[in-house]
C-alpha cells in the first residue's frame, strides 16, 4: 500500500527488538518484525523475533494489535563458497540437517524457536524475493 496515504512519516527504528520497544513506548504506532505466524497471538506465535521477545518477558502480546501478515517470507538462504572441495560442502549440509536431531537445544537456541528443521530449497523458492528487489532497482 502506499506508505504517504496512511502515515505521516516513516522512520528506523533500530531493528526489530527495538522497533517494538519503540512502538510499545509510542515513539512510533506501527512496525514491521517477524514472527512464524503460526500458533498463537499471545505467545509471539511459535518462533521469531516477537516470540523471542515474549520468552524474555519483555513483551506482552496484548499491548499489541497485528494490523497486517505478509504472505511467507523465507528466511535468508545457509550459503558456502563455491570453492569449498564437494567433500567438506556435503558434511556441512548433513551438519545443519541433523542438527535438530543432533543438538536440539543447539538448534532451538540458534533459530530462537519451536522450529522443526532445515529444509533443502533451490533458486526457485527465493523468486519472490529476487522479483522484488529486481523492481526496486530496474532489471
Amino acid at each position: 500500500m502506499p506508505v504517504k496515504e496512511f502515515f505521516a512519516e516513516t522512520g528506523f527504528g533500530g531493528g526489530h527488538e527495538n522497533l517494538v520497544l519503540e512502538v510499545l513506548k509510542g515513539t512510533f504506532d506501527a512496525g514491521t518484525t517477524f514472527g512464524s505466524g503460526i500458533g498463537e497471538f499471545k505467545d509471539g506465535y511459535t518462533s521469531g523475533n516477537l516470540h523471542k521477545m515474549v520468552e524474555k518477558g519483555v513483551l506482552d502480546m496484548n499491548d499489541l494489535v497485528e494490523l497486517w501478515r505478509s504472505p511467507l517470507i523465507p528466511n535468508g538462504p545457509i550459503v558456502v563458497r563455491t570453492s569449498m572441495n564437494d567433500d567438506m560442502k556435503a558434511k556441512f549440509k548433513q551438519f545443519m540437517l541433523d542438527l535438530p536431531k543432533t543438538d536440539a537445544a543447539c538448534f532451538a537456541g540458534v533459530m530462537g524457536g519451536d522450529f522443526k528443521g532445515f529444509v533443502e530449497v533451490n533458486s526457485d523458492f527465493y523468486k519472490p524475493i529476487i522479483d522484488a528487489r529486481k523492481s526496486t532497482i530496474g532489471g
